[in-house]
């Protein structure tokens, strides 16, 4: 702590050149200031019989500089019609579609899922995924509605989330 500002003040002790030690360092740089949220001002006291050689920086293209955010709900459902992936299917649960199509929407997916999946296992998987992706837009009870009649087994007794609510309806 200065008069100015706290920060943290950070020696690593090094008695070899470590070709990672920027990549290192960085990582405790972040770890720091995630936890502590202060400022972070690092150094490296090299111990070894000559200069170090070890980089100090990052290259260009490992360092950070922020990142895009893909909002799911701004992607049409229509952009998710031709994948041959179950689990890009499954996301799009999660893209934008009228509230009122719901059902449809659910349909299509499920239908779609059948046709993509290469073996029974693979489809119940996605359908779990399905499922539990589906309580962010508060549609799981349609996911079951859509495939009671199914020849799937998902036991809802095994999600977290149920055995949460049981505890504390018992409790």
């Amino acid at each position: 702590t200065t008069k100015q500002n706290r920060f943290i003040l950070h020696f690593e002790f090094q008695s070899q050149n470590d070709p990672d030690m920027a990549i290192r360092m960085a990582k405790y740089k972040f770890l720091l200031s995630d936890k502590y949220k202060l400022e972070i001002r690092q150094f490296v006291i090299f111990l070894g019989p000559s200069p170090s050689t070890m980089n100090t920086e990052l290259p260009p293209m490992m360092q950070y500089s922020g990142f895009e955010i893909l909002n799911l709900c701004q992607i049409d459902f229509s952009a998710f019609k031709d994948t041959t992936s179950p689990e890009a299917l499954v996301l799009s649960i999660l893209s934008n579609f009228p509230a009122d199509e719901s059902d449809t929407v659910i349909k299509d997916i499920v239908t779609r899922l059948l046709d993509i999946c290469d073996n029974p296992q693979q489809f119940q998987k996605a359908i779990h995924q399905l499922t539990l992706l589906s309580q962010l837009r508060k549609l799981d009870s349609l996911i079951k509605e859509n495939t009671v009649d199914m020849p799937i087994t998902i036991d809802y007794r095994e999600n977290i989330m149920y055995k949460d609510g049981l505890e504390q309806g018992l409790e």
